[in-house]
């Protein structure tokens, strides 16, 4: 799956794979009764603080968190 946005590089290889586990955790933890606040929280502080970081990989994230809501859903992806 290449993502890419305007002014901005494709993800790269490993990104990709970061959102492939971020999906698989998010995929796990509605299985077992639904995402928490404290969950995205974590979710978006352990995306922050991996090295292979970029604004893309966090579109990337925003938008399969916009597709699994419910429409007028939010997520907070403030960082504090």
């Amino acid at each position: 799956m290449e993502i890419e946005h305007s002014g901005s590089k494709p993800l790269t290889p490993e990104q990709q794979a970061i959102v492939a586990q971020y999906k698989e955790r998010v995929a796990r933890k509605a299985a077992q009764g639904g995402l928490t606040a404290s969950d995205v929280t974590q979710l978006v502080k352990e995306l922050r603080d991996h090295p292979e970081f970029s604004l893309e990989l966090l579109q990337a994230v925003r938008e399969e968190a916009k597709r699994l809501l419910p429409p007028g859903g939010r997520i907070n992806f403030d960082w504090d």
